[in-house]
């Protein structure tokens, strides 16, 4: 990666890396060039001094390797830009801390605003149905036993009498046939079908998440790993999410519980519109860009002048 990425970047106007490239940093520190750091949430600092220790001992043996400084916590802190550190995160969601350095922005969540999608007749019928349905999306976690997931979520679909989508995700779920009240599918945009939904079932990552929030639907959030259950206190915390229940304890009791609470309490469906009409008033992905753009233009300007004085001075 260090090899490819500095041949890449030899040319480059700038370099824009999640923290968790362990070669980004590196990059920066050879060549110079800008160096944006972009954050999908606030926690990435939050490792603990195992985790610091582990991931130090094996990045710090390939920075050894290229004539680098070992570094305490390269994921963590030390992984983040000196330059320009982007937390792709709301400002209703995350208060910046006055403690942070100037370069540190929080910038608001960033979506891709998606348009032309055109889903199937069938799909389309299925959400303009009397009621709307309930989408069960775990996207990118994957599952020892899918067939048992699966299970579980038609249990609750039988118990509710609700309509619902599941996508099928990375785990494959509803493999097994399913009919009735149960739609599967692959992949669907969630800015197309969140919005027509009566609540989402999901796994807390950071983009579903956000995702969610801007449909203006409660949610019901379901933790697999790492920052997902911050996220879930986050969702229940804005009244978003009546419960959060972790992955581990995952039953058809307690999904179906914490499912009629979100769809027959208006409150949560209220403190959800009410934080997707805040998040319109943002746009993270344009803040970004401005932000990037000044940090390019003052290093240009900073390196052309540094050039001009080595030209005056005979290159001393």
């Amino acid at each position: 990666m260090y090899r490819e990425l500095l041949d890449i970047c030899a040319e480059a106007d700038c370099l824009v890396s999640s923290p968790f490239q362990i070669v980004a940093r590196m990059i920066y520190e050879k060549l110079g060039i800008p160096f944006v750091s972009v954050h999908m949430s606030q926690f990435g600092a939050l490792g603990t001094k195992a985790v610091q220790s582990v991931s130090a001992s094996i990045v710090n043996r390939c920075r050894a390797e290229f004539g680098h400084p070992p570094l305490k916590d390269p994921l963590g802190q030390e992984g983040t830009s000196p330059d320009l550190a982007l937390y792709a995160v709301s400002n209703r969601v995350l208060r910046r801390p006055a403690a942070w350095p100037a370069h540190h922005h929080v910038v608001g969540f960033f979506f891709l605003e998606e348009s032309g999608f055109v889903p199937d007749e069938a799909l389309q019928a299925f959400m303009e149905g009397p009621d709307k349905p309930i989408v069960v999306s775990f996207g990118s976690m994957i599952h020892e036993a899918p067939e048992k997931v699966t299970d579980i979520l038609v249990k609750v679909v039988d118990k509710l009498g609700r309509r619902t989508v599941i996508q099928r995700g990375w785990s494959g779920l509803g493999s097994a046939a399913v009919a009735g009240r149960i739609r599967i599918v692959d992949f669907v945009p969630h800015y197309w079908l969140f919005s027509r939904a009566s609540c989402v079932v999901h796994h807390g990552g950071a983009g579903t998440t956000a995702a969610t929030f801007k449909a203006g639907v409660p949610a019901v959030v379901v933790p697999h790993t790492l920052d997902q259950p911050i996220w879930g206190q986050i969702a229940r915390a804005f009244g978003c999410a009546p419960v959060v229940i972790p992955f581990m304890q995952l039953t058809v009791d307690g999904l179906v519980k914490g499912l009629e609470e979100a769809l027959n309490n208006p409150k949560y469906a209220n403190s959800a519109a009410s934080l997707s009409r805040g998040l319109a008033l943002e746009n993270g992905v344009c803040t970004a860009r401005q932000l990037v753009e000044r940090l390019v233009s003052e290093k240009s300007w900073r390196r052309a002048g540094e050039t001009a004085k080595m030209q005056r001075t005979g290159g001393a």
